[in-house]
């Protein structure tokens, strides 16, 4: 006779890939008899989003300083979060922006020097923090944001 081992199912909020150590049926085996299982999965993405920063195109000397809420599926209080800051010329400027311009403090910078970060506030909302130096006559456009779900290996 033989052991169904694997199982590949696409169906939607049904996904299974699973398979099972030789001789048990993967439909009837346990929590330490698979070889491979989803929720052991690292890479479990369940959000993603460009996050237009509130004062993109701002070329004032003034310190720019604003959070965007951002409602999230509740799937886990604990995600994994990929935040990659997007530069004034919209490119993508991970792990930083560039710094590179002409100017001087007083009369600003022609450069992109701002931050931005993150806080998980819930498993329903994370809040996106955009700061842009007093020194600097660029603002970020945005930040696009993955969150995934870590793996469950209990």
């Amino acid at each position: 006779m033989t052991t169904k081992r694997g199982i590949i199912q696409f169906t939607p909020t049904i996904e299974k890939i699973r398979i099972s150590i030789p001789g048990v049926s993967v439909d009837t085996a346990g929590p330490t008899q698979f070889l491979l299982h989803e929720a052991a999965l690292y890479s479990q993405p369940y959000f993603s989003a460009f996050i237009a920063c509130p004062f993109a195109g701002n070329t004032s000397l003034g310190t720019q300083d604003q959070t965007v809420q951002v409602t999230v599926p509740d799937v886990t209080a604990t995600p994994v979060v990929l935040l990659s800051p997007v530069d004034s010329d919209s490119v993508i400027s991970l792990p930083s922006q560039k710094g590179t311009g002409s100017g001087s403090s007083a009369s600003g910078f022609n450069i992109n020097n701002f931050s931005v970060s993150h806080w998980v506030v819930s498993s329903t909302r994370v809040d996106v923090r955009f700061f842009k130096n007093d020194t600097s006559r660029r603002s970020p456009n945005g930040a696009y944001l993955v969150l995934m779900r870590k793996p469950d290996l209990t």
